[in-house]
């Protein structure tokens, strides 16, 4: 298995950033958004198609470098076995429902698309990749080398600046709270939905690359706790 670093992986995402800029019909300055679905199929030919991929909806994207039989379920949960033939995706069914925010869709499908880049590289270096047969310590690092290139594919420096740039976010921000900083959460909200990401992805690329301090998505106010002294009230805590 070759062992990518991260900047071997932002290398990699640039790389197919500029073609993926290339093929679309207009100018790049036009372009705020990476469509997975144009990378996979205009790109690399991947074909995408859409299953329930387990009984309890938990898989939500497969592929294969080669041939490989698995077994899906249609929208009546029948089961039925589709071929991976090493150009295919399959996504969770469910993901295309209008309840499921569509960042989690296009982070699923560029997961799919990175681990196919990887398999290339792979085969390129003589190595052969194996489906869901390798150890788990070894399914960790591919995982974790997926989903930071499918982070870079979707979400390129140029493209998450021009974003912030949009919705007039300073060109870095030093706390995200939806409590303490309604309106630059507002904006920053804003930006992903822009790129098409959730704000979780986002608020990880932007800690990436130096444009964001810190982050308090699920906990906000939580900073606050650091500054508590006891006989603090909320009132004489921002007063002072």
């Amino acid at each position: 298995m070759i062992c990518f670093s991260r900047n071997d992986l932002e290398r990699i995402g640039k790389k197919v950033t500029v073609a993926y800029m290339r093929s679309r019909e207009v100018s790049e300055d036009d372009v705020y958004q990476v469509d997975p679905e144009q990378v996979a199929q205009d790109l690399f030919h991947l074909s995408l198609a859409h299953f329930h991929l387990s009984s309890d909806r938990t898989v939500l994207g497969m592929t294969s470098p080669d041939e490989y039989w698995v077994e899906v379920f249609d929208e009546h949960m029948e089961s039925k076995f589709c071929c991976l033939d090493g150009k295919t995706i399959l996504i969770e069914q469910d993901l295309l429902s209008e309840t499921v925010p569509l960042g989690r869709y296009n982070f699923t499908v560029m997961h799919e698309v990175a681990h196919q880049i990887l398999f290339y590289y792979s085969a390129r270096e003589g190595q052969k990749v194996k489906f869901r047969q390798y150890p788990s310590c070894e399914r960790d690092w591919m995982e974790w080398q997926a989903d930071t290139l499918a982070a870079a594919l979707l979400m390129p420096e140029r493209l998450v600046r021009k974003a912030m740039a949009y919705v007039a976010l300073p060109p870095k921000i030093r706390l995200l709270d939806s409590l303490l900083c309604p309106e630059e959460y507002t904006k920053f909200r804003d930006a992903a939905a822009i790129l098409g990401v959730s704000k979780t992805a986002l608020a990880i690329r932007m800690k990436q690359l130096g444009l964001l301090e810190h982050s308090d998505l699920f906990y906000p106010g939580k900073i606050m706790d650091i500054f508590w002294e006891e006989g603090d009230t909320w009132s004489n805590k921002f007063a002072s």
